[in-house]
């Protein structure tokens, strides 16, 4: 029998209360039609992707909308935004993988701005995850572009993709669409899990010549 959505939201605030990362008294948890909405506050970016991460973890949860605020404990010293500015741009220059690529770094209290361009679809994520990491964050807008090295047909990637996903035993080939334009991949269809849909996301984000993903996936209810 399928998970009502009081069920679903009972389970969600039990694994957010037993998360020491997390507050979860400031955190309000809506589902419906097994989409999970959370809003509130929690005092670090590691808070805000711990509590989407317990969110997903739940049975029966389809999607999550992450809507909570990263707000910094009073005694907490942040730095500066020059400080911050500086951190994220020395993680992303010790990369062996992003040293090379034209990207800006912006910084208006707290928020990170990434523009400029990247070779490859997957770096734009990985300059990401590393202003997310790098402390003293409250936002990351991404507003890197795909400036690729190398041109590939979208037959050729939809052949890629298709293999991939085909080879993979967490999600049904068969049962997932893959539309391809100039590079720009969308994915639509049915998972069986949470796994399933982060891995067909992971496959098509590495593939050579993806400039976009839109993953319009879900998954099966149970």
């Amino acid at each position: 029998m399928p998970a009502t959505h009081e069920q679903i939201k009972e389970d969600i605030l039990n694994n957010l209360s037993r998360d020491s990362r997390i507050d979860h008294a400031k955190i309000k948890v809506e589902v419906t039609d097994h989409t999970v909405v959370l809003s509130g506050e929690v005092k670090s970016y590691t808070a805000r992707e711990a509590a989407e991460t317990d969110s997903w973890s739940v049975k029966g949860v389809g999607a999550v909308e992450n809507n909570l605020r990263v707000k910094f404990p009073v005694s907490y010293m942040q730095p500066s935004d020059t400080v911050v500015k500086a951190n994220v741009e020395r993680l992303v220059s010790w990369d062996p993988d992003l040293y090379l690529e034209r990207i800006e770094v912006f910084v208006e209290n707290g928020k990170v701005i990434l523009e400029g361009a990247v070779g490859q679809y997957w770096k734009k994520f990985r300059v990401e995850e590393l202003a997310r990491g790098s402390g003293a964050v409250s936002e990351v807008v991404n507003k890197l572009v795909v400036d690729l090295t190398e041109k590939i047909s979208d037959e050729k990637i939809g052949q890629d993709i298709t293999f991939l996903l085909g080879r993979n035993p967490a999600v049904d080939v068969s049962k997932i669409t893959v539309e391809i334009k100039n590079g720009n991949v969308a994915l639509y269809g049915t998972v069986p899990g949470r796994t399933g849909y982060d891995i067909a996301e992971n496959i098509v984000r590495y593939t050579q010549g993806v400039v976009s993903v839109k993953n319009k996936l879900t998954i099966a209810s149970s």
